[in-house]
């Protein structure tokens, strides 16, 4: 649903939204020069299944302690639910490792 090159790891990252897993594939090219799959993430465990519509990471000099800040955001349908903070267009924020 979402893609985007990080330039800190060399690497695409393809975001999935509810209909595979609310994944984030980070990808890169190998020797051969194809495009292959690298590390997989998930959402944390207490987040909703959402339908992502966007994802992204502070550049590489801005981590601290071996992580830096990561952003995705949902399409608003979701989130915990009707009456929830998170209820309608949401912008999460976590860290991913450095």
């Amino acid at each position: 649903m979402d893609v985007t090159f990080d330039a800190g790891t060399q690497r695409i990252i393809a975001t999935c939204d509810d209909t595979c897993g609310v994944t984030h594939t980070l990808m890169k090219i190998n020797t051969s020069g194809a495009i292959v799959p690298d590390v997989t993430c998930t959402d944390p465990a207490v987040m909703p299944t959402d339908n992502l519509e966007g994802f992204a990471l502070a550049p590489a000099s801005t981590c601290v302690n071996g992580f830096r800040e990561a952003l995705w955001s949902d399409d608003g349908n979701y989130g915990f639910g009707s009456g929830s903070s998170s209820y309608g267009h949401t912008l999460y924020s976590g860290t991913f490792t450095c």
